[in-house]
């Protein structure tokens, strides 16, 4: 049995647990469907830390080998330091991090010490960055900031939202990055009702401008896939825990979503976390989701395509 499960969570689950931080964060953007907390500061307790140590050696004995760190926002953690020891140093895996990047300059010196597989970084605007952020701050300083760490063969992506804010300012973005060495970035159409499908013609028409970058055989830009029509957990899991209260759940689309939580698994023990695994892989449902794409097409907002 420990073969097989191992087998599966290297072929559908792909090996990665997505750990989800406290859904607070030090921006408020408007398009953020996971609608977190307004708060510049948190610190996870000494049992919340025990707990997840405890976990994530259940998930590490299954086979996960990476954590993606996401929020909210990670790095308003005032302790996600000593989360990432836990997974470098206790259990032996990888981590990437998911971030807005505004603390990055703060957190610097951990990271180097601890540099994540991947670091992505959430970045909108540099014409109207507080607009779309919901607060003020020069967003060159996280231009700059990205220069060090690729000094440091940190691997960054950028991730940029397409927004009626930016939508003219995406091609400058991706050639600002690119510029001092950022060479993957993601192009993601706004998961957001109140936008629609009023966007899409000039999402065509930036996804062609930028296409005609591709001569460039080191850029890598991946968008929203249109044309995927069925949900992605039919072909992989991404299953995502969330702290503190550790609850799993199907998808990280579906995170807070509880009609949609597997269960909890604050004192869970292997077999039981083995089971539900097999369960859910031999007896897949589609969820009834509440975040497909509301643009042009209903897609999965996860599916994305290489231009």
């Amino acid at each position: 049995m420990t073969s097989t499960i191992k087998h599966i969570v290297n072929k559908y689950y792909k090996n990665i647990l997505f750990l989800y931080l406290p859904n607070i964060c030090n921006a408020k953007c408007y398009f953020c469907y996971l609608k977190p907390s307004l708060n510049g500061y948190a610190t996870l307790s000494k049992n919340t830390l025990r707990d997840l140590k405890r976990i994530l050696l259940l998930f590490g004995t299954l086979n996960f080998k990476e954590v993606r760190i996401t929020g909210g926002e990670p790095l308003v953690i005032s302790n996600l330091k000593q989360i990432v020891e836990i997974i470098h140093d206790d259990i032996k895996m990888r981590y990437t991090l998911l971030t807005n990047g505004i603390l990055l300059n703060k957190n610097m010196d951990w990271i180097l010490d601890y540099p994540p597989s991947k670091l992505t970084i959430s970045f909108h605007s540099f014409s109207n960055y507080s607009k779309i952020y919901g607060i003020k701050g020069n967003p060159y300083n996280i231009l700059q900031v990205c220069e060090k760490l690729l000094d440091n063969n940190i691997n960054i992506v950028i991730s940029i939202t397409f927004l009626p804010e930016n939508k003219s300012e995406i091609p400058n973005i991706v050639k600002s990055f690119y510029k001092i060495g950022v060479s993957e970035f993601k192009i993601i159409y706004p998961n957001y009702r109140l936008l629609g499908n009023s966007l899409y013609q000039d999402w065509l028409n930036i996804l062609q401008e930028l296409k005609s970058y591709k001569r460039d055989k080191t850029l890598f830009i991946r968008a929203t896939n249109f044309h995927s029509k069925s949900c992605m957990l039919v072909k992989r899991g991404f299953l995502s825990l969330t702290i503190p209260k550790f609850n799993l759940f199907r998808c990280c689309v579906l995170v807070n979503d509880h009609q949609n939580c597997v269960c909890n698994i604050q004192n869970i023990d292997i077999n039981s976390l083995t089971t539900i695994l097999f369960k859910w892989y031999d007896n897949y449902t589609s969820p009834t989701c509440n975040y497909l794409c509301r643009s042009y097409i209903s897609t999965c907002p996860l599916s994305l395509k290489i231009l």
